[in-house]
């Protein structure tokens, strides 16, 4: 499958990459570039958008272990799980109807009961629910918050006067009242037909008066509890009015609702928060169900790889290595204390770990970000070893993010046909991936100079190679001459054997005529690194070529003093150049590799491509503009 990389980052919008940039999932990927091109922003977009593929990245392998003395378990996100497991426990604390009806001094079901059977029932149920209260209820319920604990306990009654009212259609002084006492009277004991409908009815004088009595004796009741209650504090014109407040009010209302408004104090933020919390208990159980099954998933890969795993990790190690199928955890028993070993051992464990239960598991693919950045070369080629080996395998593939370039160099020592190498640049501010030439695989190290070097009829690889040649001892020695610029134009002669008729004025005229536009502009890999190469030695053989040109006597000396000359007593700022600034001069990428030339370009990848493209055309621009006169 292959998967086009701007489709991938349509919404990422400080990333504007090549429409024909692509990776194949069926396919082994070396991709090298330097940091800022956005190769962690493609791998996190990768990982959410294909969660079936395999991935390893330092974030995860943080979450693969925990620590204990002499020993470390093993199960991916065995640290998230705890925090999630002690966020769920807190989560149920805030949840619990204790914590709400505690401060109410309600601590057991039947002081809940005592006040109503629906409290008891959520008492009983322990965690308060996610509660739907709408507007115009939550105000009914108010005009009855003074009241709120006698229509509580009373609740079923009230709603029974309600509906003994709704069948009857009375109120205290209606009208069907009367009428329905006179039929009362004037109906016999066995009258079965209505004298008002002539329907056929059965005992409907004795069903009349039951309804009469039945409602009469449960308002008395009500009404007699809310004097009892509230006749101390209220005249008896307010108590009839009142009660006709409570009694239309549960109308409503629904019995689960009053309950809420009573554990939540009539609070719209508490029931507010209390939902949020809901939200996020759902949100923190999916995690724990992700994270137990990820969990799973990783063991029972690993059992899959038993035998090889822990014959590793015993032969690197001496651990002994134990399977616990209960807790879905592999224990690593080391001969020492964990916390004497270095990161860069810890973190090999846990890397080979990784790759053993992609190994062991059912995905096809295993994408990596910077697998060896952080470990030794011996450890370097154990995990190259391991990389090589993967793609060995029928139906693996590995795609690696890499901004190291002992990557490239160390997998195509082991497996020169196993993988494809790509580079990422950043030209005209769009991210480039380009194949790195098939013919570079041929070396062992397909990233030295002498890959760059081995067309002697590009004249620039005359000057790459004379600074392979240049005596390291002898700043002063004549190859080393046309890699400054001091009171002249020099050019070589026959004493320089190949390098006859090399000269500095190459550098200048590089910058000076704007080569480096068009030399940059290139995505051929061999090309590109080196015109960076050349370009990052020119800007400074120009620098001291304008130098030059702003001072009355021979600049002969190194490059910092040459700079130093012209910012004496802690001066930044040149005089009538107010952008030339000794730290400008000092401070860039060109300025960092001066101390040794041959050793510092011996592999130009290493600090020439880790230079973005579009960074040395803005430093040359910078640059050159800072040797502009003030007018």
């Amino acid at each position: 499958m292959e998967i086009m990389l701007n489709d991938l980052l349509r919404d990422v919008e400080f990333l504007d990459i090549d429409e024909n940039a692509k990776i194949d999932s069926e396919k082994n990927f070396i991709i090298f570039g330097s940091n800022g091109l956005g190769k962690t922003t493609i791998y996190k977009n990768l990982k959410n958008k294909y969660p079936d593929f395999d991935y390893l990245d330092y974030e995860e392998t943080k979450d693969l272990f925990k620590k204990n003395k002499s020993k470390i378990e093993i199960s991916l996100g065995i640290n998230k799980l705890e925090d999630l497991l002690a966020q769920k426990e807190q989560i149920e604390k805030d949840l619990s109807i204790q914590t709400f009806l505690k401060p109410k001094h309600i601590t057991s079901k039947k002081a809940a009961k005592d006040i109503s059977v629906e409290l008891e029932k959520k008492y009983a149920a322990k965690e308060i629910s996610k509660i739907d209260l709408e507007v115009k209820e939550f105000k009914e319920i108010k005009k009855i918050d003074r009241y709120l604990g006698y229509v509580l306990h009373n609740f079923k009654a009230l709603q029974e006067i309600n509906d003994i009212s709704s069948e009857l259609e009375v109120v205290d002084k209606n009208y069907l009242r009367q009428a329905l006492s006179l039929l009362d009277k004037n109906m016999d004991n066995d009258t079965s037909i209505c004298p008002v409908c002539g329907s056929h009815v059965v005992n409907l004088k004795q069903l009349v008066h039951q309804k009469i009595e039945q409602l009469s004796q449960i308002r008395n009741e009500c009404l007699n509890r809310f004097v009892e209650e509230y006749g101390s504090q209220l005249s008896n014109e307010s108590i009839s009015e009142e009660f006709l407040t409570i009694k239309n009010a549960v109308k409503n209302i629904t019995e689960e609702n009053l309950v809420n408004y009573f554990v939540v104090d009539g609070s719209v933020d508490t029931i507010k928060r209390i939902n949020e919390t809901h939200i996020k208990k759902d949100e923190v159980s999916k995690e724990i169900n992700d994270c137990l099954h990820k969990q799973t998933e990783l063991f029972y890969s690993l059992i899959q790889q038993k035998d090889m795993y822990t014959d590793y990790l015993q032969d690197n190690f001496n651990a002994a290595v134990d399977f616990d199928s209960i807790k879905k955890v592999v224990e690593i028993k080391l001969e020492r204390n964990v916390d004497t070993y270095s990161t860069g051992e810890i973190n090999l464990i846990l890397f080979i770990t990784k790759l053993f239960s992609f190994l062991g598991s059912e995905k096809q693919l295993l994408i990596i970000d910077d697998p060896i950045s952080s470990y030794d070369l011996v450890n370097q080629y154990h995990i190259v070893h391991h990389l090589c080996r993967i793609i060995t395998n029928k139906g693996k593939h590995v795609i690696v993010f890499t901004h190291n370039p002992d990557v490239i160099n160390v997998v195509n020592s082991q497996n020169q046909s196993g993988y494809s190498y790509f580079f990422f640049d950043k030209v005209n501010n769009t991210v480039i991936m380009n194949p790195l030439p098939k013919d570079m695989k041929s070396t062992g190290n397909v990233l030295e100079i002498d890959n760059l070097i081995k067309d002697t009829t590009i004249e620039a690889n005359k000057y790459l190679s004379l600074t392979l040649k240049r005596n390291d001892k002898d700043p002063k020695d004549t190859l080393s001459s046309v890699l400054h610029y001091d009171n002249g134009f020099v050019t070589l002669g026959d004493e320089a054997n190949d390098f006859k008729g090399c000269s500095n004025k190459f550098f200048v005229d590089y910058i000076e005529l704007n080569t480096y536009l068009n030399d940059l502009n290139t995505n051929d890999f061999e090309a590109l690194c080196r015109a960076k190469v050349i370009a990052l030695l020119s800007i400074r053989v120009w620098i001291e070529y304008k130098l030059a040109t702003l001072s009355a006597v021979p600049l002969e000396d190194t490059y910092f003093k040459k700079v130093d000359k012209f910012f004496k007593n802690n001066q930044n700022v040149l005089k009538g150049y107010p952008n030339l600034k000794r730290d400008l001069l000092i401070n860039k990428k060109v300025m960092l590799n001066q101390n040794c030339h041959a050793n510092s370009q011996v592999y130009p990848f290493y600090y020439a491509l880790s230079v973005k493209t579009d960074d040395i055309l803005k430093e040359i621009k910078e640059i050159k503009h800072a040797f502009e006169k003030n007018v």
